[in-house]
């Protein structure tokens, strides 16, 4: 078992912002950075495509470096049980009531261990991201500054999966959430920083994009310009629920009859439960050529993703829980 160190051809740089920032945040991001230069940092997560952590990176990890931090990232090695387990924590962790037997406590452990061996910790800082790298921090108790950013709603998790997992975020220096409603009694307050979700403002998903293009992208796909359409973007997981999205998309053609639904998704090979759900969905869409099923398997990028959106009239959100 191994690293995957991922490689970023992307060159950004922080100045690339300055007309987008607000005035004085590139200024004062730089001169706390000249404190920074050097340090180096580790991001450690579980794919380098297809997941919302996954987009962060690519555009994080090119920034960190432009500002003079030496910062790699690299994605574990784990046997597909090992995923079946951790999205089990996942739900867990955003509060579905699941079950984790000693076998799979075992696996989750083992792994963790094998890769915190594995691991090039010469670093500063390590960055861990979710729950499926988190327990690397366990073997590993060095004298580096570990974080734990947590990308997911832990608002209200269930409870034999917090308590299986609480300690080890409690020995990290530092934990990142999305908001302080998700810092869970027990944890250190001190220790907790918030990072609210973002975009990034100059990926290819969310750049300008001519009206022709749009309509190339969509010609690509076999999608009619001319006819209404309703969009969800979103991996096919129970929290986001796709089934209610084709149902809403129903109730709108029975006044709107050629409207047409783009269900718009990323397959990442650390989510194997998003197959069931992409199959529950297109069955559950049946023999309807007016819902269309657009994934990175059949070429959809950020590029593809930035035309859709443009398109669309009406884009739908049917998210019960943030990650």
């Amino acid at each position: 078992m191994s690293f995957l160190k991922v490689e970023i051809g992307r060159v950004r740089k922080l100045e690339d912002y300055r007309d987008i920032a607000l005035r004085g945040d590139i200024s004062e991001i730089l001169s706390l950075a000249g404190k920074l230069e050097g340090v180096s940092v580790v991001h450690v997560n579980s794919t380098s495509f297809g997941g919302g952590v996954a987009e962060i990176l690519h555009s994080m990890v090119p920034l960190m470096r432009s500002i003079g931090l030496d910062v790699e990232w690299e994605v574990i090695e784990a046997p597909s049980d090992f995923f079946k387990v951790t999205k089990l924590l996942h739900h867990g962790v955003q509060g579905m009531s699941v079950e984790l037997n000693e076998d799979m406590k075992k696996l989750y452990l083992r792994v963790n261990k094998e890769n915190a061996e594995k691991l090039d910790l010469d670093k500063d800082v390590i960055v861990i991201h979710d729950p499926q790298p988190l327990a690397i921090r366990k073997y590993r108790m060095d004298h580096s500054k570990w974080i734990w950013r947590c990308h997911i709603d832990a608002s209200t998790p269930h409870k034999p999966v917090w308590n299986f997992i609480k300690d080890f975020v409690k020995i990290y220096d530092a934990y990142i959430f999305h908001m302080y409603e998700y810092l869970q009694p027990g944890l250190d307050k001190s220790k907790a920083y918030i990072i609210k979700p973002s975009i990034d403002p100059l990926s290819e998903k969310n750049q300008d994009m001519s009206v022709d293009e749009v309509n190339r992208v969509l010609e690509k796909y076999d999608i009619n310009p001319e006819k209404p359409i309703l969009i969800q973007v979103a991996r096919f997981d129970p929290w986001k629920d796709p089934m209610g999205a084709i149902d809403v998309y129903r109730l709108v053609k029975k006044k709107i009859p050629d409207v047409q639904l783009l269900m718009v998704s990323s397959m990442a090979h650390d989510d194997p439960e998003g197959w069931i759900y992409y199959e529950k969905a297109v069955r559950h869409a049946g023999e309807d050529y007016d819902v269309y099923f657009l994934t990175n398997l059949i070429g959809v990028g950020d590029r593809e993703v930035n035309a859709f959106q443009r398109a669309a009239d009406v884009a739908l959100q049917m998210s019960t829980r943030e990650g």
